[in-house]
């Protein structure tokens, strides 16, 4: 059943923060490898920069809400960094930029799922949101696919 106890964010951004960034020095590298796979849980800027212009000249969207959090207290100075480098793309092409970091993960999942727009980040946690996104027949953008 549908909850209808939340405030509806219109279009939010996921990013996975923490063990996941690696090399901030090179923000095109943006895979970790796990059990001896590479994986990725976010996107390289190059991706975020397509995103803003998407969203702004398909959608019409000038505010967005960046949601992140970190399941491990690793890499925290990158992570900030990694969301500041996000928010300056997206107030470079003079979108308002809400941030929501280190909060509570049920609430940001109801947050998210609830959302008309979600862009998604990698990784199974953001996959289900999308899923529900979806389900709700809103809008998910994936930036590998700009």
């Amino acid at each position: 059943e549908k909850s209808y106890n939340y405030n509806r964010i219109n279009c939010c951004v996921h990013l996975r923060l923490g063990d996941v960034l690696t090399n901030d020095n090179n923000p095109n590298d943006i895979y970790v490898t796990e059990n001896g796979y590479r994986k990725q849980y976010n996107y390289s800027y190059n991706n975020y920069m397509k995103v803003a212009n998407t969203l702004k000249y398909f959608y019409n969207i000038d505010e967005i809400t960046i949601i992140g959090g970190a399941h491990k207290n690793s890499n925290l100075n990158k992570s900030l960094n990694f969301v500041n480098n996000i928010k300056n793309i997206f107030k470079d092409k003079k979108y308002k930029v809400n941030i929501r970091l280190g909060n509570n993960p049920d609430e940001d999942f109801l947050l998210m799922c609830n959302c008309r727009l979600f862009v998604k980040a990698g990784g199974g946690y953001s996959q289900i949101i999308s899923d529900y996104v979806k389900f709700n027949n809103n809008i998910v953008i994936d930036p590998l696919k700009l």
